[in-house]
């Protein structure tokens, strides 16, 4: 029989709610740069759930980590990806650093809003 795979947004939405980084770390590292034939989106579906799950527990340093390693991960931050990243700054009280991100998003035409923070 054909085998039918559980679409990524599926997978990481559960363990973003519940802060499961190990298998969201887990998941990332078997994608590797995408050589098991995930599509773009799947692996910044991933990407963006890392930096989601790292923003609610005030993680700065793997956010940070996980965010300069976009390229490698085979993806292009997007507009989730910079607002978890803004998110995880503010909580730990950086208000310079989130400027600077701020400035970042506008430079790559990305615009933040409310929710950013």
């Amino acid at each position: 029989g054909r085998t039918t795979s559980l679409p990524y947004d599926a997978l990481m939405k559960p363990c973003r709610t519940h802060r499961n980084v190990a298998t969201i770390e887990a998941v990332a590292k078997a994608m590797g740069k995408g050589r098991s034939g995930e599509s773009g989106r799947e692996r910044l579906e991933v990407f963006n759930s890392l930096l989601a799950v790292y923003a609610r527990k005030g993680d700065l340093a793997r956010a940070e980590e996980t965010f300069s390693r976009c390229g490698e991960l085979g993806v292009t931050p997007d507009l989730r990806s910079y607002q978890a990243l803004l998110s995880a700054t503010a909580r730990v009280g950086l208000p310079g650093r989130v400027r600077e991100l701020i400035n970042r998003m506008e430079r790559v035409g990305l615009t933040p809003s409310v929710h950013s923070l």
